[in-house]
Protein backbone atom coordinates (compact mmCIF):
# COMPACT_ATOMS: atom_id res chain seq x y z
CA UNK A 1 0.00 0.00 0.00
CA UNK A 2 3.11 2.35 0.74
CA UNK A 3 4.38 1.66 -2.66
CA UNK A 4 1.77 2.89 -4.47
CA UNK A 5 1.86 6.12 -2.61
CA UNK A 6 5.26 6.86 -3.66
CA UNK A 7 4.95 6.02 -7.02
CA UNK A 8 2.03 8.54 -7.25
CA UNK A 9 4.27 10.93 -5.16
CA UNK A 10 7.30 9.99 -7.91
CA UNK A 11 5.04 10.66 -11.13
CA UNK A 12 3.53 14.28 -9.72
CA UNK A 13 6.82 15.25 -8.84
CA UNK A 14 8.34 14.11 -12.17
CA UNK A 15 5.84 15.90 -13.95
CA UNK A 16 6.00 19.52 -12.06
CA UNK A 17 9.44 19.57 -14.04
CA UNK A 18 8.86 17.96 -16.98
CA UNK A 19 5.80 19.83 -18.05
CA UNK A 20 7.78 23.39 -17.54
CA UNK A 21 10.23 21.56 -19.94
CA UNK A 22 7.80 21.14 -22.14
CA UNK A 23 6.00 24.21 -22.67
CA UNK A 24 9.95 26.08 -22.34
CA UNK A 25 10.43 24.13 -25.55
CA UNK A 26 7.17 25.82 -27.45
CA UNK A 27 8.81 28.91 -26.88
CA UNK A 28 12.32 27.90 -28.12
CA UNK A 29 10.93 26.46 -31.34
CA UNK A 30 8.78 29.72 -31.53
CA UNK A 31 12.20 32.06 -31.68
CA UNK A 32 14.13 29.81 -33.97
CA UNK A 33 11.41 29.76 -36.15
CA UNK A 34 10.66 33.79 -36.01
CA UNK A 35 14.18 34.29 -36.50
CA UNK A 36 14.77 32.21 -39.62
CA UNK A 37 11.90 34.40 -40.87
CA UNK A 38 13.15 37.44 -39.84
CA UNK A 39 16.20 36.26 -41.69
CA UNK A 40 14.79 35.84 -45.07
CA UNK A 41 12.51 39.13 -44.54
CA UNK A 42 16.13 41.07 -43.99
CA UNK A 43 17.94 39.30 -46.98
CA UNK A 44 14.83 39.85 -49.17
CA UNK A 45 14.83 43.66 -48.30
CA UNK A 46 18.49 43.87 -48.81
CA UNK A 47 18.10 42.32 -52.34
CA UNK A 48 15.09 44.34 -53.38
CA UNK A 49 17.16 47.59 -52.30
CA UNK A 50 20.67 46.81 -54.18
CA UNK A 51 18.54 46.70 -57.55
CA UNK A 52 17.92 50.20 -57.02
CA UNK A 53 19.92 52.99 -58.02
CA UNK A 54 19.86 55.48 -54.97
CA UNK A 55 18.85 55.07 -51.31
CA UNK A 56 15.69 56.50 -51.38
CA UNK A 57 14.83 54.43 -54.26
CA UNK A 58 15.90 51.27 -52.16
CA UNK A 59 14.11 52.13 -48.58
CA UNK A 60 10.74 52.13 -50.52
CA UNK A 61 12.03 48.70 -52.12
CA UNK A 62 12.62 47.38 -49.02
CA UNK A 63 9.60 48.78 -47.50
CA UNK A 64 7.68 46.66 -50.37
CA UNK A 65 9.64 43.67 -49.87
CA UNK A 66 8.50 43.04 -45.79
CA UNK A 67 4.81 43.89 -47.32
CA UNK A 68 5.54 40.41 -49.72
CA UNK A 69 7.02 38.40 -47.38
CA UNK A 70 5.95 35.40 -45.59
CA UNK A 71 4.87 36.50 -41.66
CA UNK A 72 5.04 33.53 -39.09
CA UNK A 73 1.76 33.31 -37.00
CA UNK A 74 3.24 34.56 -33.74
CA UNK A 75 4.79 38.16 -35.00
CA UNK A 76 3.00 40.63 -34.43
CA UNK A 77 5.01 43.81 -36.35
CA UNK A 78 7.93 43.33 -38.72
CA UNK A 79 9.79 46.62 -39.90
CA UNK A 80 12.72 47.16 -41.71
CA UNK A 81 14.60 49.35 -38.95
CA UNK A 82 17.11 51.06 -41.58
CA UNK A 83 18.60 50.67 -44.63
CA UNK A 84 22.86 51.77 -45.83
CA UNK A 85 22.73 52.11 -49.23
CA UNK A 86 26.29 52.59 -49.82
CA UNK A 87 27.61 53.46 -53.35
CA UNK A 88 31.32 53.65 -52.22
CA UNK A 89 31.73 50.00 -50.88
CA UNK A 90 29.16 48.67 -53.21
CA UNK A 91 27.03 47.56 -51.04
CA UNK A 92 23.37 47.45 -49.23
CA UNK A 93 23.01 47.12 -45.89
CA UNK A 94 19.46 46.20 -44.07
CA UNK A 95 18.26 45.69 -40.65
CA UNK A 96 14.71 44.24 -39.79
CA UNK A 97 13.23 43.78 -36.90
CA UNK A 98 10.05 41.69 -35.86
CA UNK A 99 8.24 41.46 -32.86
CA UNK A 100 7.34 38.30 -31.49
CA UNK A 101 4.47 36.83 -29.07
CA UNK A 102 5.66 33.88 -26.96
CA UNK A 103 2.91 31.19 -27.15
CA UNK A 104 3.47 30.23 -23.72
CA UNK A 105 4.39 33.18 -21.76
CA UNK A 106 7.66 32.97 -19.23
CA UNK A 107 7.63 35.40 -16.15
CA UNK A 108 7.98 38.87 -17.00
CA UNK A 109 8.89 38.12 -20.62
CA UNK A 110 5.73 37.76 -23.30
CA UNK A 111 7.27 39.62 -25.96
CA UNK A 112 10.54 39.73 -27.79
CA UNK A 113 12.13 41.49 -30.73
CA UNK A 114 13.82 39.62 -33.09
CA UNK A 115 16.45 41.86 -34.86
CA UNK A 116 18.48 40.64 -38.15
CA UNK A 117 20.78 42.86 -40.26
CA UNK A 118 21.42 41.42 -44.53
CA UNK A 119 24.60 42.56 -46.55
CA UNK A 120 24.66 42.00 -50.28
CA UNK A 121 26.48 44.08 -53.13
CA UNK A 122 24.50 46.65 -54.99
CA UNK A 123 23.72 45.43 -58.18
CA UNK A 124 21.66 48.83 -59.72
CA UNK A 125 24.14 51.26 -60.17
CA UNK A 126 23.94 52.66 -63.60
CA UNK A 127 27.69 52.23 -65.45
CA UNK A 128 29.63 55.50 -65.43
CA UNK A 129 29.91 57.52 -68.98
Amino acid sequence: MRRKGQSLVESLVGLMILIPIGLAAFDVVTMVSCYHANEQVADSCARAAATRADQGAAVKAAEDAVEHSQIPGAALSVGVQSIEYNLGTGMVTAVTTMQIKLPVPLPYVSQMTIKSTAVVPIVGTPAPQ
